[in-house]
C-alpha cells in the first residue's frame, strides 16, 4: 500500500513528460475574407481619413494594400486619386461620407470602390507605477553584493493608441458596403534601474497604428491561417514495438521537414496495422499538409471509426478540413 502514491506519481510525471514532447506539423491554409463583398473590389481609391495628421494613415494604409498578396500576386490595385484631380482636397472627407457624389468620384479615378474614413484615437499615456524588486542593499569589500531586499522601484508604463474606422464603398453606386472600428495598442515598461529609456511615443503609435491595420486587412483580403497540428504516435490496436518505433522515426522526418519520407514510412506500418487508429489520422494529416482536403477527411474518418471513444485530435482535425472544404467555394470567388 504506502508504493501506490508513489506509483501514481510516476505515472502523473509520465503523463506531463509525454504531454510536454507532443510533435507537431504545421499546416497552413489560406482563408477567405470575411469582408467578402469588398474583396470583390480590387481596384481601390483611398481618400485622405478624416483626423489623419500629416495623412500619416492615408499613406499606411496605401502601403499595406499594396503588398497585399495571394497566391504570389498582388491582390488590391491602388489608384492614384489624388493625381488625378478627381477629389478635392479642401472639401475634406467628412463632407463626402453620405455624398452621393462619392460613386461619381470612383468611377472617374477607374478604382471599383474608394477607401475612406476617420481616425478616432491617436495619443500617448504615461502612468507611473510601482513594482517590487530584489535590489542589493550590502556591498562587500570587492565591490560585490552581499546583501539583497526587496524593495519599491517607480516605473513607467508608456501606451501608444491607435484606432480608425474605415470604410468601402463601391463606385458603382456609392453605397458604403463595409465600416468597423479597429483598435490596437502598445506598451512599454521601463523601471528605475533598468538602464534604458521608455520606448519613444511615437515609435508606439507606429506599432499600434500597424497591428490595426493588419487586423483591418484581414477583414477585406483572404489570408494565410497556420496551425500546429499534433501527431498521435501511439494508438491501443496492439502496435509492435518495431513499428512503434518507425512511427516514432516518421514524426522525427516530418518535424524535420521531411514530410514525403514521414508519409512514406506511416504508410509501410499502417499495412501492417489495420485496425490502428494513430495510423490514418498521421496519413490523414499527410494528405492535408498536401491540400488534398477531401482525402483526408476520408482518413480522418477511419481514424474515428477506429476508436471506441472520441480522441480530440481526430475530432478537431475532421472540424478544421470541414471548414476548409466550406471556404473553397468563397475562396474562388475572391480569388478570381
Amino acid at each position: 500500500m504506502p508504493q501506490r502514491p508513489l506509483r501514481l506519481i510516476a505515472l502523473a510525471w509520465a503523463c506531463l513528460a509525454a504531454l510536454g514532447c507532443a510533435r507537431t506539423v504545421t499546416i497552413e491554409n489560406l482563408e477567405p475574407a470575411p469582408a467578402h463583398e469588398v474583396t470583390q473590389l480590387r481596384r481601390l481609391a483611398v481618400l485622405p481619413f478624416h483626423n489623419d495628421h500629416r495623412n500619416v494613415t492615408t499613406a499606411a494604409l496605401e502601403h499595406a494594400l499594396t503588398s497585399v498578396q495571394v497566391q504570389g500576386r498582388p491582390y488590391f490595385t491602388i489608384v492614384d486619386y489624388s493625381a488625378k484631380g478627381y477629389f478635392p482636397e479642401s472639401q475634406g472627407v467628412e463632407l463626402v461620407f453620405n455624398d452621393s457624389s462619392l460613386g461619381a468620384y470612383g468611377r472617374k479615378a477607374g478604382a471599383d470602390g474608394v477607401l475612406l474614413g476617420t481616425v478616432t484615437r491617436n495619443d500617448l499615456r504615461d502612468v507611473p507605477t510601482e513594482e517590487k524588486r530584489s535590489v542589493c542593499v550590502s556591498w562587500n569589500e570587492n565591490g560585490g553584493c552581499s546583501k539583497y531586499a526587496t524593495r519599491p522601484v517607480r516605473c513607467l508604463r508608456r501606451t501608444g493608441t491607435f484606432a480608425f474606422i474605415p470604410k468601402v464603398a463601391e463606385s458603382r453606386g456609392g453605397k458604403v458596403i463595409y465600416s468597423e472600428e479597429f483598435a490596437e495598442t502598445a506598451e512599454s515598461r521601463v523601471c528605475r534601474g533598468d538602464g534604458e529609456a521608455p520606448a519613444a511615443g511615437e515609435d508606439l503609435i507606429t506599432r499600434a497604428r500597424g497591428k490595426a491595420i493588419a487586423r483591418f486587412l484581414r477583414q477585406v483580403a483572404p489570408h494565410p491561417v497556420r496551425e500546429d497540428v499534433p501527431l498521435l504516435l501511439d494508438d491501443n490496436s496492439g502496435l509492435t514495438s518495431a513499428d512503434k518505433k518507425a512511427i516514432d522515426a516518421g514524426a522525427d522526418q516530418a518535424t524535420s521537414g521531411r514530410m514525403s519520407s514521414a508519409c512514406d514510412t506511416w504508410a509501410e506500418v499502417a499495412a501492417r496495422n489495420p485496425r490502428s487508429y494513430a495510423l490514418p489520422y498521421l496519413l490523414g494529416v499527410c494528405d492535408e499538409h498536401a491540400g488534398r482536403l477531401e482525402q483526408a477527411l476520408i482518413r480522418y474518418q477511419e481514424a474515428d471509426r477506429h476508436c471506441a471513444k472520441p480522441v480530440e485530435e481526430i475530432d478537431q482535425a475532421q472540424i478544421r478540413v470541414r471548414k476548409a472544404l466550406a471556404d473553397r467555394e468563397r475562396l474562388r470567388q475572391q480569388t478570381r
